[in-house]
């Protein structure tokens, strides 16, 4: 198969929804090699945003954020102390199959004081994300709360 004929298969299997393991499959190819043949239809392809299933946010989500421009959004606008709420949020967007991971800007500022706000969870290396957050960001351009070990 020449290469053009390839990525042609490439972009068919993708469209039916194929994972990369599965065209290196039926391509008979290590999946190293089917990767840049992937990336190469992504590039071409129009991105198509898939449609929104639903969005989903706990009670109290908007406690210490700075939201702009949506007071008419249900909780916004209420304190932590008015609440009872940590200002923790947690957000489930759904959208039907097919989507990419959204790139877009932001109407709310997540974080604390206008900067990232990192808190250890049960099963997180916080070495490493304490690591990425400072060669993101910097130094003293992020809070965080993690474990102790005595």
């Amino acid at each position: 198969m020449t290469n053009p004929e390839m990525i042609e298969r490439v972009r068919e299997l993708r469209q039916r929804g194929r994972t990369p393991k599965e065209i290196a499959r039926a391509l008979g190819l290590p999946p190293a090699a089917v990767a840049p043949l992937i990336r190469a239809v992504a590039t071409v392809q129009p991105t198509r945003e898939a449609a929104l299933v639903g969005c989903w946010v706990n009670h109290g989500w908007a406690s210490g954020l700075i939201v702009t421009g949506h007071a008419d959004w249900p909780g916004v606008g209420a304190t932590a102390e008015s609440t009872g709420e940590s200002g923790l949020v947690n957000i489930l967007v759904a959208r039907e199959g097919g989507s990419r991971p959204w790139d877009g800007g932001s109407d709310i500022t997540f974080g604390h004081e206008g900067k990232p706000m990192y808190v250890q969870g049960p099963y997180d290396d916080a070495a490493h994300i304490i690591r990425t957050l400072r060669r993101r960001v910097g130094d003293d351009n992020f809070h965080y709360i993690c474990e102790i070990s005595p």
